[in-house]
């Protein structure tokens, strides 16, 4: 009997041993994975609230930026103005223009060159550099030898049709780039059955396959500087704000300051003067009066007046509304202006405006 009971207290003894240490064992279990979860928890609070640290030594290679360069400048030859790389890279052309046909592309000109001639007519050569884009260019004139050597000074191409030369006439060799139209068919097309005009792919395809040399030259030198971008002249005492020119007895030019433009319109015998291709006027930034010493031929062949172009003379420079005094100097082959102080010329950028005057009528341009 004794011996029974003890066997059961001896059992019940183990059992509660054995009840424990399942208890302890898993008391310390479950705390651990609170523990765990806990961290966890903690560790994502901290991700949340603290963003990662950044490293402010900017004197280490890894932690400068180099800013990006700015792309070069693509400068037209002849304004100075940006223009695409194709632009910038190609020569001049030099379009001969009758100035009493109907004119079209004229508002493209970059630089505009008025000559007169001894019909009492006048003639224009019209320099672009953006001939690509006119889609109709014209009327093309003849050529003549004191007008090509202004094509020279510009580093342009001269497209012209023919030639009314009458008498010899000192001019820089131009037969190695110059392109007639009327010497090669398939470039020009003829309207009013006399009337020839061109455009950019025409032109483009024929001095291509004329083998002329259409990039520009880097050591060509303007007749004028271009002051820095973003930079203008002074202005004058002198007020120009308006200029008339009597180039011929029966043409007279007229360059009147617009200041909603900031530009001298051209206007001829009064009418101002409209491209017909873009149905605007003809308009520049700056505007030139050179006077020439000017000759008269007559011969069996009919009268031709000659403007010398290869020797000096004085003139004016306009911009703004006002008005400079000038001297022009091409004795050495190439043409150079400069201001009263003999020092060479700065001019706006922009598109310009020449007028070859007889040295006679100095007198009778009326400036105001």
């Amino acid at each position: 009997m004794n011996t029974s009971k003890t066997s059961n207290y001896t059992k019940i003894i183990a059992f509660f041993l054995v009840a424990s240490i399942l208890l302890c064992t898993f008391g310390f279990a479950a705390e651990g994975w609170q523990s765990k979860g806990d961290n966890k928890a903690t560790d994502e609070g901290i991700k949340e609230e603290n963003p990662p640290e950044v490293n402010d030594d900017m004197g280490t290679s890894d932690n400068i930026q180099t800013p990006e360069p700015e792309p070069p400048l693509h400068l037209d030859p002849l304004t100075g103005l940006e223009v695409s790389p194709i632009t910038a890279a190609s020569r001049p052309l030099a379009f001969f223009i009758d100035s009493d046909s109907p004119v079209y592309g004229l508002s493209y000109s970059d630089v505009l060159i008025e000559f007169p001639l001894e019909n009492g007519k006048t003639r224009y050569l019209s320099l672009t550099s953006n001939y690509r884009i006119p889609g109709k260019i014209g009327s093309i004139a003849p050529s003549r030898g004191f007008m090509t050597n202004l094509a020279k000074y510009f580093g342009a191409i001269p497209v012209f049709a023919g030639t009314d030369d009458t008498v010899e006439y000192f001019s820089h060799d131009h037969s190695s780039y110059s392109f007639d139209i009327s010497a090669v068919s398939g470039y020009h097309y003829t309207e009013y059955s006399h009337l020839k005009y061109t455009n950019g792919a025409l032109i483009d395809a024929g001095i291509k396959n004329s083998g002329i040399h259409s990039i520009v030259s880097s050591d060509t030198l303007l007749p004028y500087d271009h002051l820095p971008l973003g930079q203008v002249p002074d202005k004058s005492e002198i007020i120009g704000k308006y200029i008339r020119i009597p180039l011929t007895k029966d043409s007279e030019t007229e360059l009147t300051y617009s200041e909603q433009l900031s530009k001298y319109v051209l206007s001829k015998n009064g009418e101002e003067r409209v491209d017909l291709l873009t149905d605007s006027p003809i308009s520049f930034d700056n505007c030139f009066i050179l006077f020439s010493d000017s000759m008269t031929y007559e011969s069996a062949s009919g009268t031709e007046l000659i403007m010398d172009t290869v020797s000096s003379g004085i003139g004016y420079y306009m911009y703004g509304g006002t008005i400079f005094r000038i001297i022009w100097d091409a004795k050495d082959g190439a043409l150079s202006l400069f201001n009263e102080n003999g020092e060479r010329l700065s001019v706006a950028r922009g598109s310009s405006y020449f007028s070859f005057v007889k040295s006679s009528m100095i007198n009778a341009v009326n400036i105001s």
